[in-house]
């Protein structure tokens, strides 16, 4: 049988929300639970997770976790200021995109997440 503690080797996934408005929002951001377990490369990236923001639903931008949370831990995406995107305050479709990306070699328990939370104001 397959081993289910474990992802696959050359995994690309990606798990999207969207579009929904942020136009008239003068705050917003993206905030969720994530344990992350997965091999660490140091500075390079073999196996990696993302949380990424769109306008388009082709182009996303964000930031990667390639290293062990150890647990449980808070994170969020400011959608404020999105690397290349900058402020999405005002744009009428936005998109949300959680990604997780494995090299050819060496796999752990993987990316879980939970309790993801979009607000605006």
């Amino acid at each position: 049988g397959a081993d289910c503690s474990s992802y696959a080797s050359n995994m690309s996934t990606m798990m999207r929300y969207g579009p929904f408005s942020l136009a008239g929002a003068v705050d917003a951001e993206v905030t969720f639970a994530i344990w992350n377990k997965v091999e660490d490369c140091g500075s390079n990236y073999c196996d990696y997770f993302g949380c990424y923001a769109s306008i388009n639903g082709q182009n996303y931008y964000g930031f990667n976790v390639k290293e062990a949370t150890n647990g449980w831990v808070q994170a969020t995406l400011d959608l404020t200021n999105v690397y290349q995107l900058g402020n999405l305050c005002g744009q009428p479709n936005v998109y949300i995109g959680f990604y997780f990306k494995s090299d050819g070699s060496i796999t752990d328990y993987g990316t879980y997440i939970d309790d993801i939370v979009i607000r605006r104001k």
